[in-house]
């Protein structure tokens, strides 16, 4: 098998532009849904909560078509590269977390007659005995924070899979060379820490359990860190979906050697942060 340095990723320019398009896109509503979250954090501390509230529902309704023309991007891009494996795999994957996300926002607190958000607040000023009676409603909600868990764990996965060898291809063109938390990599990971503390400690109160500082602390990532690193994460991907539309792409062997610590690039090639 070729190694990472060897891998052939010229992609047809039509097909190329189309999937960098998509990917574009996607980032934009991306940034967009991260910037509202923090700005509705702003609106909660300085009028009050429920104007916040608002605009963070209105802001969770961004994600979904994100991440949706995302994966579209990166199917798009893989099937042109000749190494669509684990490339296609990062756009299959989003749209995975899509139908996770539909599942444990909408489908699953539907069946409890309860929003979402309803259910959260809910458990989170209870002992676990406020929710619903029924055993299908209760079954419901311990479904739809187990399917959160899940589907931030398959958000994290997207990136990584651009840094394995059959996905490098892609992941050479998309992803900084360092991972840190306004990095792609970096957001996922942070954002997955504050769903696996909230959902894991309201699944303990549900248990009977008592929470205290691994919930206020998936809360406060969650609200704050979380689209922070969301908003740079996703406008610096946007920034390399529109570097390749222009035809301006890092080759594997500069991007690999980039992960590895080495800053050179081949004469004729920007530096990832020139523009």
């Amino acid at each position: 098998m070729e190694g990472p340095e060897e891998v052939v990723t010229e992609i047809p320019e039509r097909q190329r532009h189309s999937g960098a398009r998509l990917v574009f896109a996607g980032a934009v509503l991306l940034v967009a849904q991260n910037s509202i979250l923090l700005l509705a954090l702003v609106l909660a501390l300085a009028i009050d909560v429920s104007t916040g509230f608002t605009w963070a529902r209105a802001a969770l309704l961004l994600d979904l078509p994100g991440v949706a023309l995302l994966g579209a991007g990166l199917v798009r891009l893989a099937s042109r590269t000749g190494e669509g494996g684990a490339s296609a795999t990062g756009g299959i994957l989003c749209f995975g977390w899509l139908g996770l996300t539909l599942a444990w926002r909408w489908i699953l607190p539907g069946l409890s007659g309860r929003g979402f958000e309803d259910i959260l607040i809910a458990i989170w000023g209870s002992d676990g005995t406020a929710l619903p009676e029924l055993p299908s409603m209760g079954l419901a909600v311990h479904g739809m924070l187990v399917l959160w868990i899940v589907a931030s764990a398959v958000l994290v996965a997207i990136p990584l899979s651009l840094r394995t060898e059959r996905g490098w291809p892609l992941g050479a063109v998309l992803l900084e060379g360092r991972v840190e938390p306004r990095t792609w990599e970096g957001f996922v990971a942070l954002n997955a820490t504050g769903t696996f503390l909230v959902a894991g400690s309201l699944l303990a109160i549900l248990g009977g359990a008592s929470v205290g500082w691994p919930l206020q602390a998936g809360v406060l990532i969650k609200v704050a860190f979380a689209p922070s690193s969301g908003a740079f994460a996703y406008a610096q991907l946007g920034r390399r979906a529109r570097r390749s539309l222009l035809g301006r792409e890092t080759g594997p062997t500069e991007r690999r050697a980039g992960v590895a610590g080495s800053d050179s690039t081949p004469e004729g090639l920007p530096h990832a942060e020139d523009e």
